[in-house]
């Protein structure tokens, strides 16, 4: 049954034909095909053995470990640690990792800006310099749930990403400006009402 399960994993990863600009068909033979919905099942598996082989050797292992596919938020002892736990990564696997140190003990990791305050980490949403607070515009041609969603997907990364309410009330106020041109306010308001957090988060007013 494995050598079964195997044959047709191959055969759908590495039997993949496709067509190419000039028209000719052509049989992908590294990789997995793009958009294949085992390109991320597989993507996680092979991160996580390579994961369990290093994080198994106890002068390597991290005193924080966090990760997202192969995108990977540590905290080591000192700049050694850090090269020697991206060379063990490396020399584990094909894949080759790049180092992004802290400034001033913060660091962004994804969409999360993390930063060390006391013993303990303090979380944020992290919005890159380029971004121009480009998104579907409410006069657009589609669904009002799509609309809703635009909104609902920013309030609710501001609720998951920051740790503290003052940071959630900075964050919320960004958006405001950030979405005030695109949507009305009653419109964010009515999505911050379906929220129900720990304590009361005040409806937002037009700048």
């Amino acid at each position: 049954m494995s050598n079964l399960l195997r044959l047709l994993l191959g055969t759908c990863t590495k039997e993949s034909p496709f067509r190419g600009p000039d028209g000719k068909m052509y049989r992908q033979v590294d990789g997995v095909a793009m958009g294949s919905p085992l390109g991320v099942l597989f993507a996680n598996f092979y991160v996580g053995l390579m994961e369990r082989r290093v994080l198994s050797v106890p002068h390597l292992r991290p005193f924080t470990y966090g990760g997202y596919v192969d995108d990977i938020f540590v905290e080591v002892r000192d700049r050694k640690h850090l090269q020697d736990l991206r060379d063990a990564f490396i020399s584990s696997s094909c894949l080759n990792f790049t180092l992004e140190l802290h400034d001033d003990g913060s660091l962004p990791f994804l969409d999360v800006f993390v930063k060390p305050v006391d013993s303990k980490f303090v979380t944020s949403v992290h919005v890159k310099e380029t971004n121009e607070g480009r998104c579907l515009n409410a006069e657009g041609e589609c669904p009002t749930s799509y609309k809703r969603s635009v909104i609902r997907s920013y309030v609710n990364r501001a609720f998951t990403h920051c740790s503290t309410w003052p940071l959630l009330h900075q964050e919320l106020q960004r958006l405001q400006q950030v979405l005030v041109v695109r949507f009305s306010v009653p419109a964010m308001n009515l999505v911050l009402r379906s929220y129900n957090p720990v304590h009361p988060v005040s409806t937002l007013s037009r700048v």
